[in-house]
This record gives C-alpha cells, sequence and structure tokens, in this order.
C-alpha cells in the first residue's frame, strides 16, 4: 500500500473515518470509477511516477500496486524511466531525439556556437543534454569549447556553483556549503 498510502498521508479525514484500513478501503472505491465531467469521462487522480530506474532493492509489491491501480478506471498512470522497465505492463512511448536541424537553430537562437565535435554536437540532439549545454553557456555568459559529456558536467556544476555564489559573500557558511553541496552530496546522492 505504498503508493495509496502517500496519497493517504495528505489528506484530512472526518471523524466517521476510524482507521488507516478505512481510509484505504474508501480511496480504492473512489479510485475504482472515472468522473463524470461535460466532455466525458475522466480519471479522478493522474499518478505521474517519475524515475522507475532509481529504485533499487525487491520492486514485486510495488510492481503490484501499480498494476491494481492502473486497473482502476479512476486512476492514469504515467511512469518515467531511463532504463526498460519490463516489469511495468503500460504502453511504452519513447522521446523523440532532436534532429541536427532543430539543434542548429536552436543554438543559434541563444546566440550559441554549435560544437565542433561531431560526436559530442549528436548528444546534443538529447533535449536534456541540448538543455544542460545551453544553460552551461547562458550561465558562463560565453561560447562552450567542449567535446566530451564529463567536460559538459564538470562545466555545468561549475557555472551552477559560480551563479548561486554571485550573491554570497566569500566568508559565508553558505558561500562554501553550496561548493560542498556540488562536490561531496550531489555526487554521494547520484551515486
Amino acid at each position: 500500500s505504498y503508493i495509496k498510502d502517500r496519497i493517504l498521508e495528505n489528506l484530512k479525514f472526518k471523524p466517521d473515518t476510524p482507521t488507516m484500513e478505512t481510509a484505504r478501503h474508501e480511496l480504492i472505491r473512489l479510485l475504482s470509477n472515472p468522473m463524470d465531467t461535460k466532455m466525458g469521462e475522466c480519471p479522478k487522480l493522474l499518478l505521474l511516477l517519475d524515475g522507475w530506474n532509481e529504485i533499487s532493492g525487491d520492486t514485486k509489491e510495488l510492481v503490484q500496486e501499480i498494476t491494481e491501480l492502473s486497473q482502476m478506471h479512476g486512476v492514469r498512470i504515467f511512469l518515467t524511466s531511463r532504463s526498460e522497465a519490463a516489469e511495468i505492463p503500460f504502453q511504452r512511448v519513447s522521446l523523440r531525439l532532436l534532429k541536427e536541424a532543430e539543434v542548429r537553430e536552436i543554438l543559434a537562437q541563444n546566440g550559441i556556437l554549435p560544437p565542433e565535435q561531431e560526436g559530442f554536437f549528436r548528444l546534443l540532439c538529447s533535449p536534456m543534454m541540448l538543455s544542460i549545454y545551453i544553460r552551461t553557456a547562458l550561465d558562463q555568459k560565453k561560447q562552450l569549447f567542449i567535446t566530451t559529456q564529463d567536460q559538459l558536467f564538470e562545466q555545468y556544476f561549475a557555472a551552477i556553483l559560480e551563479k548561486e555564489r554571485r550573491e554570497l559573500p566569500e566568508n559565508s557558511a553558505e558561500y562554501w556549503q553550496v561548493e560542498a553541496a556540488l562536490s561531496y552530496v550531489l555526487p554521494e546522492l547520484a551515486k
């Protein structure tokens, strides 16, 4: 009942709901049917589950709960993952990579030259990587001369650090905490 409990933990209940089990039962009853609107039937709940690939451990019970919720007429689920989630019985949709002409146009609109190395340029066909590239160039207020993804991330985090520190006095604790967060905490969380 992990997902149902996350929904219930943010609700307030009437006095005639004496237990959590009663609340779960009522939630299931509520979500079993769609909502009638002027445009027809609509789900009562849209669950956006982001980052399936970040889950570790035994996912059997969570998969079972997601599957049960997805079969309710009042629920629609959108689940994202950077890797294949074969155990989830949902229709698959993949993000479309940008065409090279689109990447060149978006870079030009931002006053940014495309990278010279062809392999690195192809990396920018991913909307997320293109966004990071543009944000880094704009934050640093200069053209980027990089050739690898690692260099991009290094400059991206350096740009974030510089931007966050701009308004902070160098002798303040926050000035150094930002660097610690980016240099130590963030990599450990990502790991």
